[in-house]
């Protein structure tokens, strides 16, 4: 049997296993992120094409990524706003992360793979070679919905005054919160306590340290 013979009886198997070739998907590239800074949030306004692309649901990848950055942020439409200023190198550098260890097989490097869950573990099977291994579930990392908030009302926090506004407030930022506090004055390290919170903005009055 030549190697030819050889090549065409182990395509006709790899076939009947529903098995497609490697070589006919060419290199997968990680998509490139394309967003934009808006008032105190990031927001990534091509999100749901990378779901799309890495052939993951919401509560897959987000997750991740708020776990790796830190900071909370939640999915309007097909955007991702994330809570604060995030560089993109640094976004790009936590999705190539995801894309290595919860998409790509780590035999073959094909991104046709799925997650199943055997038992309580998470398991990523290649479509392409057949291959699988254990990855870290989703589940474990906790949900935008579950997240609190870097600043709600009633908290009590430490913040430096750094501008004051123009109405005469302390203003301060923590965060990715703009911070109002009635009476605070340029430069002082105080003890706040939060009235009020409007979207990323929070009022706050100063309480004795």
């Amino acid at each position: 049997m030549t190697q030819k013979d050889d090549y065409l009886k182990l395509l006709q198997r790899a076939r009947s296993l529903g098995a497609t070739p490697q070589q006919s998907q060419g290199r997968f590239v990680v998509p490139q992120i394309e967003g934009f800074i808006e008032g105190n949030n990031t927001v990534i306004s091509n999100f749901a094409d990378i779901l799309k692309k890495v052939r993951r649901e919401p509560d897959v990848v987000l997750p991740w990524m708020l776990r790796e950055l830190g900071r909370p942020g939640d999915m309007e439409g097909g955007r991702l706003i994330l809570r604060g200023a995030v560089p993109k190198a640094t976004l790009e550098k936590v999705l190539n992360d995801f894309v290595s260890t919860q998409v790509l097989c780590s035999e073959c490097s094909a991104p046709d793979t799925h997650i199943e869950k055997q038992g309580r573990a998470h398991i990523l099977r290649c479509e392409a070679c057949g291959a699988h291994r254990p990855i870290e579930a989703a589940s474990r990392v906790a949900t935008p919905s579950t997240q609190r908030a870097a600043v709600q009302e009633g908290d009590t926090l430490q913040v430096t005054i750094d501008d004051v506004g123009k109405r005469g407030d302390g203003v301060a930022r923590y965060e990715g919160f703009l911070i109002f506090v009635e009476g605070g004055m340029k430069g002082q390290t105080i003890r706040v306590k939060i009235d009020r919170v409007n979207g990323n903005m929070a009022f706050a009055h100063v309480v004795p340290g």
